[in-house]
């Protein structure tokens, strides 16, 4: 399963989120999982996209020190990590588009696209074939 990066400055925004999806797509069932708050998205094609929290700690992630500085010019205070484990990369735009739309967030594909999530989404809208694993050097 691969998975998306949110970089976000509230470590409450799971609630949020749920709602938000609950609301774009209401024919697509949302359960909870493992801790308190993280759910479960389904999509049509057995596609699904695993929304949880990951804390506070970028060093944890293990980006590496050019990317922790990127993200901490654009959010200078405090950052919070959730992640979108998905299967089924439309699904994950859906998601992304609904979750990122923000100047405040920041997004990670783990292909080599670190944006902010404004940016990041303007991306998934205006290029609807993107299939970011393209975007892996031969080398990555």
């Amino acid at each position: 399963m691969q998975a998306l990066m949110l970089v976000a400055e509230s470590a409450a925004l799971l609630p949020e989120f749920r709602q938000r999806l609950t609301q774009a797509f209401p024919a697509a069932p949302i359960s909870d999982r493992g801790q308190t708050g993280e759910f479960r998205i389904a999509f049509p094609n057995n596609e699904r996209v695993y929304v949880e929290y990951y804390g506070a700690s970028l060093q944890a992630i293990g980006w590496e020190e050019a990317e922790i500085t990127c993200i901490q010019k654009v959010l200078p205070t405090t950052h919070h990590v959730y992640s979108l484990a998905y299967r089924g990369i439309e699904a994950a735009k859906k998601v992304v588009v609904q979750l990122a739309n923000s100047n405040r967030v920041m997004v990670d594909n783990d292909c080599g696209t670190l944006l902010i999530g404004a940016d990041f989404v303007r991306k998934v809208l205006n290029e609807p074939h993107w299939y970011w694993f393209d975007d892996l050097s031969p080398n990555a």
